[in-house]
């Protein structure tokens, strides 16, 4: 036995894995390399639950969302309004939000220029030589590919006496990319890989064919050869930040520890791609600087602190803490009975224990009687090695440490630049980086951040019911810049002449509310919602037409769960309070219950910013979602994990300032994949992709909205879909979205616009005399820095859609995939914009627009419901996913 050595595994070999291509080549089975569908992955996790009484929050839901923490929001309610030890960048923030506020009619009127986190990269000698890999056994796993692959590279490169050159050659499983051309006699020849698989309940040795095809000399161009450029720049950065985390590279050297538990490891995201400037496309690359996280505390002390459920250890993501920058990321697969005094197994020295062997190994002093479970690369299909436990940290935060990280994580854009220079001055001036990309003839040039130029759309008017019409207020007034937003505004909301699309006959409350003011603040909002009865929820979950509100003790994702589940299966609409009801948090829950019922709080008037789009003419806007989750199922050493996606809809009607929801969804199971405890693994059903379940699913959809609001009876109107992509793959791919609105609504307008949401592009700004960066102005728009390829896209640009008095502002790319001729492209973005400000649990901008950010929370809350394959039609009209 012989533990990897991380240099030899996907550290940089896989490339980030794109959405944007080459479908289907290769990549670990966390879909690294070429396909890189970017699904769950090894970054950090939370166990937090889903979100009822967050009525800010970080944009992730859970009960600890917040009113603090502009755009991307904050810990919410279990912490201060403020981030510790960094009041002045966040300070200089709210400055910035006063002087777009005081001086917003001067900075529409020009152009803005902002800092990216993009330099320019020469490519105009790149080149590699390109072989393809064949392999005769059909059944082969992905990770397996990869494992083949380098062992048929080694037979090759030592066959040729050049065995020290691997290290330049980029494996991707079924694709090299290689500096210099290979010996054409080594080319072509069939090379016996042999493995040991089981077949009923036998150990079965079979051997498998692996050839490596002749290769061909490529030119690379952008953006047709962006993935595979990716894959070679990915492998320089493994030089630098050796541990590979998802899309993120990370150097544990840099391991930094926290006093809320949390160690920190710096990490950077890079990219290549062509960009449009003001002077034209330009080749750049781009860096952004972030943190790797996990728990401080061992493994060996999690599991003594569970006891005798120590065994549930398994499954738990971890990362090694004894081999510095040759740290790996791992899962634990199972717990043995051995301790660290015991031996390792070794065949050249079968004596050696774990503590020896980590002592002259790592300078590691192991405590004798640690425990030794076994991991094993998830992206790799390797068996399982022992470890000891004392050396491995976990991944999975606990709420209280995922709570710390927006004070330790939070990277203020003055900050951000700093660190994005330095991180790339450090790959930069690698020799190891220099001497490896010369062979490509890849040259990192100068470290001046470009800028790009864009300007600031108008905010938009907001009407709030007052019972006889609407008042409108103004987002910019002074007063409404701060956490609060226009909540003030709001305070006056009367629903005495608004219809509820959600109809109450029974309000059930939880015996804790009695003396709050929640029931005060409904009646003075005229809510359509009848007097409350008390009732113990421990035996009633109510039914249809029916609103409950519960008082839960604690944070406990299973308890949170278990009701909303139980409430959703019985038709029934409900609300979740962790945290007191005390200051402005009944009047918000009130709100929150209007909104849930379709009773909105504020809304803007389309045919005022969108005039030429809408018309007076009715407009449906749509939200489309994917999310992915793997079900893990234990028994005894094996496990058998779903792959299930989940399709979240979400639309709205609206006809002047009323607006009318409806929501549902669709629970698709992908793949199936059963480990044995030998790690032997069969997969079987059909590996569908988001994208693929997105387009099959939203036709029904479709369906459903034009029925549901009878829309054939509307000859004339405009529909507006927002497909939420993770990747540049399934933006391409949400173009089938459009014949499908054509379809249903033959004489309407229409347009599809798919969102990138995280792009990992940094907008940083100065305004005035500041002596500092901060986030780009809220509404800055620009069509220049996006990846060319959305070049044969209708119209594309990048959106701030908020104020962030954090450090982590959000910046969405939005691709408009297809419009018909009366949509104006102008009006779109100011739209898109609009809907920032209508989310019904916060009264300001958040950095997604209404339907995308309501069909990302529905999937957040309903993805762990196995058994609601789809919402209950009773359900449907309502917005319970606040």
């Amino acid at each position: 036995m012989s533990y990897p050595n991380p240099s030899n595994g996907l550290g940089g070999r896989g490339g980030f894995g794109f959405d944007g291509g080459l479908r289907g080549r290769g990549g670990p089975a966390l879909d690294g390399g070429f396909r890189g569908r970017g699904i769950a992955g090894m970054g950090a996790r939370s166990r937090l639950p889903g979100n009822d009484g967050g009525f800010r929050g970080r944009g992730r839901g859970g009960l600890y969302g917040g009113f603090r923490g502009r755009g991307g929001g904050g810990p919410g309610l279990l912490r201060g309004m403020a981030i510790t030890g960094k009041e002045d960048e966040r300070q200089l923030e709210v400055e910035s939000a006063r002087y777009q506020s005081t001086n917003h009619r001067e900075l529409m009127s020009k152009d803005i220029e902002v800092t990216t986190n993009q330099m320019r990269i020469d490519l105009s000698n790149a080149f590699y030589y390109a072989y393809d890999t064949a392999f005769s056994y059909a059944e082969i796993q992905v990770g397996f590919q990869l494992e083949a692959q380098e062992y048929a590279f080694k037979r090759i490169f030592k066959g040729a006496g050049v065995e020290d050159r691997l290290k330049d050659v980029v494996l991707t499983g079924t694709n090299a990319f290689s500096p210099f051309p290979l010996a054409k006699e080594l080319l072509n020849v069939p090379f016996i890989y042999s493995f040991m698989d089981k077949e009923d309940n036998k150990h079965v040795k079979r051997e498998m064919k692996i050839t490596i095809l002749g290769g061909r000399r490529v030119k690379v161009t952008l953006p047709e050869l962006r993935a595979e450029l990716n894959c070679i720049i990915s492998q320089a950065v493994s030089l630098v930040y050796p541990t590979r985390e998802v899309l993120r590279y990370t150097d544990s050297s840099t391991a930094k520890e926290h006093s809320s538990g949390v160690v920190t490891r710096d990490g950077v995201k890079v990219k290549v791609m062509q960009v449009k400037l003001e002077d034209g496309p330009v080749d750049v690359i781009q860096l952004d600087f972030s943190y790797g996280v996990s728990s401080a505390l061992s493994l060996m002390d999690t599991m003594a602190e569970m006891g005798p459920n120590a065994n549930n250890i398994c499954g738990t993501r971890v990362v090694t803490s004894h081999a510095g920058a040759k740290d790996l990321m791992m899962v634990v697969t199972s717990t043995t009975e051995l301790k660290a005094s015991d031996k390792v197994g070794l065949p050249k020295d079968p004596e050696l224990t774990f503590v020896d062997y980590f002592k002259s190994r790592y300078n590691v002093d192991l405590k004798p009687d640690g425990p030794i479970v076994k991991c094993k690369d998830p992206r790799r299909s390797t068996r399982s090695l022992p470890f000891p436990a004392e050396v491995l940290r976990s991944l999975e935060l606990t709420p209280a440490q995922f709570n710390s990280l927006s004070d330790i994580c939070s990277i203020y854009p003055d900050e951000r630049r700093t660190k994005v220079l330095a991180s790339y001055n450090r790959i930069r001036n690698s020799e190891a980086v220099t001497a490896f990309l010369d062979q490509y003839g890849i040259k990192l040039m100068g470290d001046t951040l470009l800028t790009v130029t864009g300007r600031v759309l108008p905010v938009p008017k907001i009407y709030v019911p007052n019972g006889n019409g609407f008042t409108w207020l103004d987002p910019l007034n002074p007063k409404y810049t701060r956490q609060a937003g226009f909540m003030e505004g709001v305070a006056t909301v009367s629903h005495a002449q608004s219809r509820a699309t959600y109809k109450v006959d029974h309000f059930l409350m939880d015996n804790f509310f009695k003396g709050t003011r929640i029931v005060e603040f409904l009646k003075k909002y005229h809510v359509a919602i009848p007097d409350p009865e008390l009732t113990d929820f421990r035996n009633e979950h109510g039914n249809d037409k029916t609103v409950c509100m519960v008082k839960l003790e604690n944070t406990n994702e299973d308890v949170y769960n278990r009701f909303k589940a139980n409430f959703a299966l019985r038709k029934t609409v409900s609300q979740m309070i962790v945290k007191e009801p005390i200051k402005v948090i009944p009047q918000m829950i009130a709100q929150q219950v209007a909104a849930k019922i379709g009773q909105m709080n504020w809304v803007v008037d389309p045919t005022e910013i969108a005039p030429k789009t809408v018309g007076s003419k009715p407009l449906v806007i749509i939200g489309l979602h994917v999310s992915l989750a793997m079900e893990t199922v234990g028994k005894g050493r094996t496990t058998v994990k779903t792959r299930n996606l989940l399709v979240t809809c979400v639309a709205f009607l609206v006809e002047g300032k009323r607006w009318q929801p409806y929501c549902n969804h669709r629970r698709v199971q992908g793949n199936i994949v059963q480990t044995d405890e030998e790690n032997k693994q069969v997969s079987t059903g059909t590996r569908v992709t988001p994208s693929e379940v997105a387009n099959e699913q939203f036709d029904a959809f479709l369906r459903e909205i034009v029925t549901v609001f009878d829309l054939k009876n509307k000859k004339e109107g405009t529909t507006l879909l927002y497909r939420t992509c993770p990747g540049e793959g399934e933006v391409v791919v949400a173009k089938g979205l459009a014949p499908m609105i054509k379809a249903a609504l033959p004489t309407w307008e229409y347009a599809v616009l798919s969102a990138q949401v995280h792009t990992g592009t940094r907008l940083l700004w100065k305004f005035s005399a500041s002596p500092k960066f901060v986030n780009a102005p809220r509404g800055f728009a620009s069509p220049m820095g996006i990846d060319a390829v959305y070049n044969d896209s209708v119209h594309t640009f990048i959106l701030s859609g908020s104020f962030c008095e954090l450090g982590n502002s959000a910046n969405t790319c939005y691709v408009v995939l297809h419009h018909t001729a009366k949509v104006d492209k102008a009006e779109l973005e100011k739209f898109t914009y609009a809907l920032c400000f209508l989310y019904p649990n916060k009264a300001d901008a958040l950095p997604l627009p209404l339907p995308m950010k309501c069909a990302s929370e529905y999937a957040k809350k309903f993805l762990s419901f196995q058994h609601l394959t789809e919402l209950p039609p009773e359900m449907r009209r309502s917005m319970h996913y606040l």
